[in-house]
């Protein structure tokens, strides 16, 4: 069983909590299993370099698994690593050429900004079908984002921006929380 924080305890609230990741957990797992299985799955890029480096995330992170809930095909997937994975962008660059969709490119706020900091990233084809989605959509006046504040307690709802990313003709009416097209 879950071990409660020491506030719901304190607070008596235990009841509370419990059901509350009850139906978080529930409503992931009835989101995942409305991608039917022999749905096809795009083939997703994730991150950005950063100082000339990319740090992929591992093909048994969490991250991957986000992914393949929501119906996508991780690039990475076969690699076994639940860490991330330090890369350089030339070994990226051979793979990103099969994506179809971009998740998750750093602090980019456009196309414009990924393909500033490497022109060579600006011929993939996914930012010429301009297929990118970031988890910036909300944003604090302070530059804080929600994606990893309140988000760290709600997949649920990242798991639906994904699936509305990688799938928009099963989800034609999904309002995105977290994550927005990039133009």
């Amino acid at each position: 069983q879950r071990q409660m924080c020491i506030r719901d305890r304190f607070y008596d609230r235990e009841d509370q909590a419990e059901a509350f990741f009850v139906h978080i957990d529930s409503a992931y797992n009835a989101l995942s299993a409305r991608i039917p299985e022999n749905n096809y799955k795009p083939l997703i890029l994730s991150g950005l370099p950063w100082k000339d480096t990319w740090y992929m995330a591992g093909g048994n992170s969490f991250a991957a698994q986000l992914i393949s809930d929501a119906g996508g095909s991780y690039l990475w997937k076969d690699d076994p690593s639940t860490q991330a994975l330090p890369l350089d962008i030339e070994s990226v660059y051979l793979r990103a050429v099969r994506a179809d969709i971009w998740i998750n490119p750093g602090a980019a706020g456009s196309l414009t900004d990924i393909i500033q900091l490497d022109q060579r990233l600006g011929a993939l084809e996914v930012i010429e079908r301009g297929r990118v989605f970031n988890n910036n959509a909300r944003i604090s006046p302070g530059g804080g984002n929600d994606y990893w504040e309140s988000g760290t307690i709600r997949p649920d709802l990242i798991l639906a921006d994904l699936m509305a990313a990688f799938h928009p003709d099963l989800f034609p009416d999904h309002s995105f929380v977290y994550y927005r097209k990039l133009k």
